[in-house]
């Protein structure tokens, strides 16, 4: 959650995918042996990261000025 913040603080968009890279990211750092990919458990697919900025309470919504779609917290 602290990357997240730290991204979007800076000024980042977030995406499922850019959350996704970010966990993928901390747990290869953190605990590399629990993602799939090294024979664990977690997989952190785009529906994860779709679930995840729901539950943090972000949205998308249709930025006008720029016509394109990014994330804002609400």
């Amino acid at each position: 959650m602290k990357r997240v913040t730290a991204f979007r603080e800076s000024g980042g968009v977030l995406t499922r995918r850019v959350v996704q890279s970010l966990a993928i990211e901390t747990l290869e750092t953190k605990n590399p042996s629990v993602l799939v990919k090294n024979g664990g458990n977690v997989d952190i697919s785009e529906s994860w990261a779709k679930s995840f900025l729901l539950r943090i309470g972000y949205s998308s919504k249709q930025d006008v000025n720029k016509d394109q779609t990014s994330l804002f917290y609400e």
